[in-house]
């Protein structure tokens, strides 16, 4: 009897062990969020950001914050979901310093449209965010040199500070 019940808790724990919880699986919605994406349709903000399977996104950003001062340049990574008709983003990571109060919170944005190929979201400065999906080609380009993707008007127009 002890060596059927050491049996059964053992195949039991095991088959425990690669169980994933309902939560972990991406919805449609979430699925079509996978990949690499842009958005530079603002001069004054940029992104291009990749957002993974396991919830993970890096955005690498180019940012106008005070237009007397030079815009930036950061990268932020953390975690990201799809529910209820919104988009949000817990920030695990940044470059800039004077964002690290953001490492933690999670800010959700109203979900405009969504398809394979666009994804629009009110940012929550209630600008509307429009990202475009990449092609592997570009994304491997983009990826390899992060920022190339800040248009020539908006690297004319601004003294770039890298964080």
């Amino acid at each position: 009897m002890k060596f059927f019940l050491v049996v059964s808790l053992s195949v039991f724990l095991s088959a425990c062990s690669t169980f994933h919880p309902i939560s972990t699986r991406l919805s449609d919605k979430e699925q079509m969020a996978v990949g690499s994406w842009i958005f530079n349709d603002l001069e004054f903000s940029q992104s291009f950001t990749v957002r993974k399977r396991d919830r993970t996104f890096t955005e690498h950003r180019f940012q106008v914050i005070d237009y007397k001062k030079p815009a930036i340049t950061l990268t932020i990574q953390g975690t990201w979901k799809i529910s209820n008709g919104k988009y949000c983003e817990t920030y695990t990571q940044t470059s800039y310093d004077k964002w690290h109060d953001l490492i933690g919170t999670t800010r959700c944005m109203d979900i405009i449209k969504q398809s394979e190929s666009s994804f629009e979201y009110l940012s929550t400065d209630s600008a509307i965010v429009r990202e475009r999906k990449l092609s592997k080609g570009d994304a491997r380009r983009y990826t390899k040199v992060p920022f190339s993707f800040i248009t020539p008007e908006a690297a004319r127009s601004y003294r770039i500070e890298s964080h």
